[in-house]
């Protein structure tokens, strides 16, 4: 997952403050229908928001999902689904959750303007520069 230190002004502020990242997550998740999904993924001391939808037979299926590890502030977008069902691909969902694994994702402030293109795009708006 990416740092959000060393990033452009705004992140760079922004994530120095937990509360102020959790916050915009869950803003995020409001206007994307998100739901919050840590304590549901067991994931302790990291937010996760993100698709949550039933597959067959009812088994939950998660994703894209958004993490954020405020211990050591960092953040990351995984555009994958994952079904509760698949213990091996959520065994390595909560290694890569909680940093002992990676995967080429997006990370870090990009993660934001990922979420502001996606919230843009739900919506039929587009920002002209």
């Amino acid at each position: 997952m990416g740092k959000l230190d060393n990033q452009p002004p705004y992140w760079r502020n922004h994530g120095k403050n937990a509360s102020g990242v959790k916050k915009s997550l869950a803003l995020f998740g409001t206007l994307l229908g998100y739901q919050e999904l840590s304590n549901y993924l067991g994931l302790e001391h990291i937010v996760c928001y993100g698709v949550s939808a039933s597959g067959p037979d009812n088994d939950p299926i998660f994703g894209p999902l958004v993490l954020y590890r405020p211990d050591d502030n960092t953040l990351a977008w995984i555009n994958e689904s994952l079904s509760q069902s698949d213990s091996k691909k959520m065994e390595f969902f909560r290694s890569v959750a909680a940093g002992e694994s990676s995967v080429p994702v997006v990370a870090g402030y990009v993660v934001f303007e990922k979420l502001q293109a996606n919230v843009l795009e739900q919506h039929g708006r587009a920002l002209s520069v």
